[in-house]
């Protein structure tokens, strides 16, 4: 899992390792870092939960751009527990891929 404040700096942190997972949050993360992510091949089928504020203006654009889940702050702590818990019950096995 990668976890870093703006989408700069999860493409500089994946460079380094691959991840299962990227937690995208912070002020600076936009709907331009979503599709950035999306764009490079290491991230192109990595789940991208995206944490921002901006409410369903916000939610819409970075979907758009590629995340697969929107939470707004302040994280309500279970919603992300549940989200972790439902993407990790959808990953695709190596068997299925």
């Amino acid at each position: 899992m990668t976890l870093a404040n703006g989408g700069r700096i999860i493409l500089r942190a994946e460079i380094r390792s691959s991840s299962d997972l990227v937690i995208a949050y912070g002020v600076a993360l936009t709907a331009t870092s979503i599709a950035q992510m999306r764009r490079d091949e290491r991230l192109a089928h990595t789940p991208i939960v995206a944490i921002s504020v901006g409410g369903r203006d916000a939610r819409e654009a970075m979907q758009a751009a590629g995340a697969d889940v929107f939470l707004d702050k302040p994280v309500v702590f279970n919603d992300l527990f549940n989200t972790l818990r439902m993407l990790a019950e959808h990953r695709p096995t190596s068997a299925g891929a």
